[in-house]
């Protein structure tokens, strides 16, 4: 299995996902290979997102693996979602919470169950993904491709629509990451503004390609959090 590991950093990285990606470098041995990529000269990450995506067809991994600069990983959580993508032919991503206290995940199930239980080596359906830690085959992305970027797409489709953009001179790229507006899953008869992953996760499902939350891996979303003098007396 040969992964394109891509770590999106741009503005600075966590010590923590830094770490970690170290570790996990170091596990690419025998049969598993890494090419590694850390894109930091687009503060667009809709567009940013896309040109990775791009550039992983024009090569030749079989899996193209996004991590974002403030995940964390246990070892070995990496790479069984990138085989578990490549095993099941289905954009396939770890879950992690909102950076504010009981906001929920960033990713969206699509099954109505109890509580998750993290660790367990199992998939579970995804309304929408989020692509912080997430891995693509690169059949997935070669059949949105195919059925969305071609001139007879169906009008019902046509918002889906991947069209090939240039950015820079002698630069271009699928806008695989486009955002999008979709019917909401959660209040009928509205729309929903989806970010640049859950759209992702909108077009592969347009394209029968069903996205999954991994359970196993266990993540830790980083960032700052400020500490008042009330938080001190908290027990």
């Amino acid at each position: 299995m040969k992964v394109h590991l891509a770590l999106f950093s741009y503005g600075g990285i966590s010590g923590h996902a830094f770490d970690c990606v170290l570790d996990e470098l170091s596990r690419f041995t025998g049969e598993d290979e890494a090419l590694f990529s850390r894109p930091i000269d687009d503060a667009l990450i809709s567009r940013s997102r896309s040109k990775v995506a791009s550039q992983f067809l024009e090569g030749t991994c079989d899996v193209l693996f996004m991590l974002d600069h403030d995940i964390g990983f246990a070892p070995g959580d990496l790479i069984a979602t990138c085989r578990k993508a490549l095993d099941t032919g289905a954009m396939v991503g770890g879950l992690y919470a909102l950076k504010t206290f009981g906001a929920g995940f960033s990713s969206r199930c699509a099954e109505k169950r109890g509580a998750l239980v993290i660790g367990v080596d199992a998939l579970v359906k995804a309304t929408y993904l989020a692509s912080g830690f997430m891995a693509a085959p690169r059949a997935a992305l070669d059949t949105m491709l195919d059925k969305l970027s071609v001139a007879s797409i169906d009008a019902l489709l046509s918002h889906l629509r991947i069209t090939k953009c240039v950015h820079a001179p002698g630069e271009e790229f699928y806008d695989f990451f486009r955002p999008v507006v979709a019917e909401s899953t959660l209040t009928e008869g509205r729309s929903e503004y989806l970010s640049e992953d859950w759209a992702f996760s909108r077009k592969a499902s347009a394209c029968g390609i069903q996205p999954y939350v991994y359970l196993k891996p266990r993540l830790k979303h980083h960032g700052d959090f400020g500490f008042s003098v009330e938080d001190g007396g908290k027990r």
